[in-house]
């Protein structure tokens, strides 16, 4: 119910999905969700799907899972092109330290390899919001057209 209230209060909405059975079956959940809420809210719009945790070489199950995602979702347009790859000691650093990858990427006292990891996520996330903020412009456009 809290999930419904949500999107229908919303006036964008980006899912975050894993490539697991599990996720794309939440996902699937949402988005039925999501289309309850549209007939609330007809401004509601996806900005789309963002895979996250995934191996940063896993180029092919990327593939699989996003061809898997637009066919659940019946549309190519709504996965993003980027995404966000798992990084555990990237990750477990962020919550040691209590920053986002984005603020430990500048912290010189990481060792090399371990700040080569988070700079490395800081731009997956960096790269994912320029993607959504291309897509909220898009949108704008389209709105004053």
């Amino acid at each position: 119910m809290l999930q419904l209230q949500t999107l229908v209060a919303a006036d964008m909405v980006v899912i975050p999905s894993r490539s697991d059975p599990s996720s794309r079956k939440g996902l699937r959940a949402v988005h039925r969700r999501f289309t309850q809420a549209r007939e609330l809210n007809e401004d509601l719009d996806l900005l789309g799907i963002v895979l996250f945790a995934t191996g940063s070489r896993s180029h092919r199950l990327q593939g699989n899972i996003r061809r898997a995602l637009e066919n659940d979702l019946q549309d190519d347009t709504k996965v993003l092109s980027m995404s966000i790859r798992h990084v555990e000691a990237a990750a477990v650093a962020c919550r040691t330290y209590g920053k986002v990858a984005q603020e430990l990427a500048f912290d010189t006292s990481l060792d090399d390899s371990l700040r080569r990891s988070v700079v490395g996520l800081a731009h997956d996330y960096r790269a994912v919001t320029v993607e959504i903020l291309e897509r909220i412009a898009s949108l704008i456009a389209e709105e004053a057209a």
